[in-house]
């Protein structure tokens, strides 16, 4: 399972639907164009650099799934307008959109950018150091 992905896409929905109140959806669309962007920017190309198997995928969006519903009905907002006028469920007078709208794209960024630089770092200290050349020493009885 991919926990950070898993992080991100629980952190935006319930940013935006249950903070924000934003129409289930455009939460649900931008919720996925950012789990998108995270995917594109850490594991670029994406088809053959994804390091999961088809299971832990399916496992992950099990999980984000079973989250999103559960904060849907847990909420205090009705999904049955799906969509509606406007951006929120509320008056757009009450809720303070712009800077939200622009802390959550700048901790996204940042977020984004560290673990494109961190994840090839932290995979091969994994991969235990990554020189695929070097021959390792002969174990065992008589080596």
């Amino acid at each position: 399972m991919d926990l950070p992905l898993y992080a991100i896409a629980i952190a935006a929905f319930a940013l935006l639907y249950i903070g924000i109140g934003v129409f289930l959806l455009f939460t649900i669309i931008i919720t996925l164009l950012v789990m998108l962007i995270y995917l594109i920017v850490r594991y670029s190309p994406l088809p053959d650099g994804y390091p999961y198997s088809a299971n832990a995928i399916s496992q992950t969006v099990i999980l984000v799934g079973v989250t999103w519903a559960v904060f849907v009905w847990v909420s205090d907002k009705s999904p049955i307008p799906f969509l509606g006028n406007g951006l929120t469920y509320v008056n757009p007078n009450s809720v303070a959109i712009g800077p939200i709208l622009i802390i959550s794209i700048v901790v996204l960024l940042a977020f984004l950018v560290i673990m494109s630089f961190a994840a090839p770092e932290l995979l091969r200290a994994r991969q235990g150091g990554g020189g695929g050349s070097e021959e390792k020493p002969k174990q065992g009885v008589g080596a």
